[in-house]
C-alpha cells in the first residue's frame, strides 16, 4: 500500500531500536490466545523509564523544546494541535510523577501531564502508529505528556480506492496509504507496556476468518478494529467476522461515516463506512455475544434526534429521539468511544446533555483520541463528572473489555 514498513519478525530476527541505538535482536515475540508474552518486560520497561527521564531533563536543563509537539492536522476529525492541560496536581507517583519532575513543573515539550491522584488508569482506546507524523517512540512521549497508561493501536486496511487520499494524505506521509498489521506489532515489540495490538482484516477477504484466529494466537490480537471499509455494519461478510471476535473475546470498533440524507441521492461519490447506523442493529441483534464499540461521525451525530442531512458535526442542543441512545438502551452489548472530533462534539455539544449522557452510560463510553492533543481531557476536566464515572470513561471500561495486567 506503499511507503516502507517494518516486516513481521521471527523469534532472534533483528528489529530497529528506535530510540537510535541500531538494531537489536528480538527475544520475547507475543504468543498465546490474546495475551502478551512479557519476558523481559520488566527490564526493558525500567530501561526506558530512565532514558525518557533523562531525555527530559536533558530538555529542560539546555531549554530545548520537547518532543510531544501535536500533528492533529490533516483528516476530517482531527482535531486540534494544541493540548493546553496544566503540569502538576496531586497526583505525583508512576509515569506521571516521573514526568512532572522531569519537567520541573514546566512541561517543556508544551503538552502538559494530566496529573491527578482520582484517576488511576487512563486508556486511550483508539489511536495508530505512523499516524499524523508519530511513530511508535513519539506516541509513547506524548502518552507520557499527556498522563495515558496504555494506548490501543488499531489498523486500517482497505482496498485503495475506499481511501479519501485528497483527506488523508497529510496524516499519512506521501509514501503510505493505510495502517498494516506490520506498524502494530512493531510498536508493540518496541513498547510492549504501553501497547495493545487491535487488527481488522477486511471482511470481504476470503481468509479473515483464518487471519483473525491466526493474529490471536501468534501475535496476542486482542480486538477487530478499526473496521472502515465500504460495507454496510450488517454485510454478511462482516457478520461472520463479529460472530468469530464474539467467540473468541475480541470487541469490535467500527467507523462509521456520513451518507447521503436519507431517503436522498448523494451527487458525488462518498467514502462512506460502514453505511449507516440503522444497518447496525441487525449486527448487535445477530451476535449478541459480541462487543461492539462506535465511533466516528455517522456514530456519533446520532445522540442526536433529526440527524437525517450530511452534516457530520452537527451543533446546537440534543434534540430528544436520538437513534444512538434507542440502541444503548436496547443492547448492552453496544459501546462508544468518544475520540477525534465527532466524539468530543457528541459530548459538547450541549452540555448539560452530554454530561448527563456520561453519567447514565458510564459503564460503556470509553475515552480514546484518534489524535496526539488533549482536548478530550481538557473537556472532561471541567464537567465536573463523578469520580466512578470518570474512572470508567478513562480506563475502567476498556480494562472491563481487554483486560491487562
Amino acid at each position: 500500500m506503499g511507503g516502507e514498513r517494518a516486516a513481521v519478525r521471527v523469534q532472534g530476527a533483528p528489529v530497529r531500536d528506535e530510540s537510535g541505538s541500531g538494531l537489536r535482536p528480538v527475544h520475547n515475540i507475543r504468543g498465546g490466545a490474546g495475551a502478551c508474552n512479557r519476558r523481559g518486560a520488566a527490564a526493558r520497561a525500567s530501561g526506558e523509564r530512565l532514558r525518557r527521564r533523562d531525555e527530559a531533563l536533558h530538555r529542560r536543563d539546555t531549554g530545548q523544546g520537547g518532543t510531544c509537539s501535536d500533528a492533529g492536522e490533516g483528516i476530517r476529525g482531527a482535531g486540534d494541535a494544541g493540548c493546553g492541560v496544566q503540569v502538576g496536581g496531586e497526583r505525583q507517583g508512576g509515569r506521571r510523577g516521573e514526568a512532572v519532575r522531569a519537567c520541573g513543573g514546566k512541561a517543556p515539550c508544551g503538552v502538559g501531564v494530566f496529573a491527578t491522584k482520582e484517576i488511576s488508569l487512563i486508556i486511550d482506546a483508539h489511536n495508530h502508529v505512523n499516524w499524523l507524523g508519530k511513530d511508535a517512540r513519539q506516541i509513547v512521549e506524548n502518552m507520557d505528556c499527556c498522563g495515558i497508561d496504555r494506548t490501543w493501536l488499531l489498523t486500517w486496511e482497505a482496498p485503495p480506492h475506499e481511501i479519501d487520499m485528497a483527506s488523508y494524505q497529510k496524516s499519512f506521509g506521501p509514501n503510505r496509504s493505510c495502517m498494516p498489521l506490520e506498524d502494530v506489532l512493531h510498536a508493540v515489540e518496541l513498547y510492549p507496556e504501553r501497547f495493545v495490538p487491535f487488527y481488522a482484516p477486511d471482511p470481504r477477504d476470503p481468509l479473515v476468518l483464518d487471519k483473525i484466529a491466526s493474529s490471536v494466537k501468534m501475535h496476542g490480537i486482542r480486538g477487530y478494529g478499526e473496521l472502515k471499509v465500504r460495507i454496510t455494519a450488517d454485510d454478511p461478510d462482516a457478520l461472520r467476522v463479529y460472530e468469530l471476535c464474539g467467540e473468541l473475546g475480541l470487541p469490535v470498533i467500527f467507523h462509521i461515516d456520513v451518507t447521503q440524507p436519507r431517503g436522498g441521492v448523494a451527487k458525488s461519490r462518498q467514502y462512506w463506512y460502514c453505511y449507516d447506523i440503522e444497518r447496525l442493529e441487525n449486527a448487535l441483534i445477530l451476535c449478541p455475544k459480541t462487543i461492539f464499540i462506535g465511533h466516528a461521525p455517522g456514530f456519533w451525530r446520532e445522540i442526536s434526534g433529526g440527524a437525517d442531512e450530511e452534516e457530520a458535526y452537527p451543533k446546537g442542543p440534543v434534540k430528544p429521539g436520538g437513534r444512538l441512545i434507542r440502541l444503548l438502551d436496547a443492547y448492552p452489548n453496544l459501546y462508544g468511544e468518544i475520540s477525534a472530533n465527532s466524539g468530543l462534539n457528541a459530548i459538547s455539544r450541549d452540555r448539560e446533555f452530554g454530561r448527563d449522557f456520561l453519567i447514565k452510560y458510564q459503564d460503556r463510553i470509553l475515552y480514546g483520541r484518534d489524535h496526539f492533543g488533549n482536548e478530550h481531557q481538557e473537556y472532561l476536566k471541567g464537567l465536573d463528572l463523578p469520580e466512578a464515572a470518570l474512572k470508567k470513561v478513562y480506563g475502567g471500561n476498556a480494562q472491563k473489555l481487554v483486560p491487562i495486567d
